[in-house]
């Protein structure tokens, strides 16, 4: 290769890689393909019309894409699609969308007027934004929207729905009382037996009231305070059932002396 052949493959290079970065090389391509397409549909109506072959070029989507075309939320779909590329001004696309759908070259105008027609929806009152674009930002409303109610909803249902941690101490602290030997509730009248097994007097009585209703009547406790309170319960019941059982053996012991003595 000579020197020439080189500078001129060297200036190719610099010349295509300079439209590619500038985008000139991508129009160029999608305006041929474009025109390429459009002499094909051009070929086809006529092919189609003369001969009754079908067409070479039109309808080449899928089957699923061919029958949500032919339905009615489909048609509206391509027309709102067509209305973005001609909003964008993407006509080459536009060109080439068309014939491969096989839709009409201004169907998509048609069904746009329909639309709007039917449902009241201005189509010119927001030229700064597609209508595809407007359709996706109700529905992300939409959901939003629906979002919050659902929180909301479980926002108060787990207010309304926790018992209060008073409600749910001071059934554990009742029966306590009642189960250990405790001090019965305020206002019921206390046996003698348990009466006559109290050591101390009216004052260790006075102070088990004072310790029962300073139990007792408070909701909020701190947990420590309880335990304790309860240790202090239990420490007492302890020595009254160790004084009881002195006593009973004590007695005991008598009973067997006067029935020896009797013997004898």
């Amino acid at each position: 290769m000579d020197d020439y052949t080189r500078e001129m493959m060297d200036l190719k290079t610099l010349v295509t890689r300079t439209l590619e970065k500038k985008g000139v090389l991508a129009r160029i391509r999608a305006e041929l393909r474009a025109s390429v397409f459009e002499a094909i549909e051009e070929e086809d109506h006529v092919i189609e019309k003369e001969q009754a072959l079908p067409p070479a070029l039109l309808g080449s989507c899928n089957d699923r894409a061919k029958q949500l075309h032919a339905s009615p939320p489909g048609r509206l779909l391509s027309a709102m699609i067509c209305e973005y590329l001609d909003w964008a001004q993407l006509s080459h696309t536009l060109k080439v969308y068309l014939p491969e759908c096989n839709l009409e070259k201004d169907f998509w105008k048609t069904e746009l007027k329909e639309f709007s027609a039917k449902n009241g929806y201005d189509l010119n009152r927001n030229r700064d934004s597609p209508l595809l674009l407007d359709v996706l930002e109700g529905f992300l409303k939409l959901e939003n929207l629906s979002q919050a109610r659902a929180s909301g909803r479980r926002f108060t249902t787990s207010e309304a729905d926790p018992l209060p941690n008073s409600e749910s101490r001071n059934p554990r602290r009742h029966s306590s009382s009642s189960v250990a030997g405790g001090l019965p509730p305020l206002g019921r009248a206390v046996p003698s037996s348990q009466a006559s097994d109290r050591r101390g007097g009216s004052s260790m009585s006075a102070y088990r009231k004072d310790d029962y209703n300073w139990r007792y009547d408070r909701d909020e406790l701190p947990e420590d305070i309880i335990q304790a309170s309860s240790a202090l319960e239990n420490l007492q019941l302890d020595r009254k059932a160790r004084n009881l059982t002195s006593s009973w053996r004590h007695a005991g012991d008598g009973i067997n002396e006067d029935d020896g003595r009797d013997h004898v």
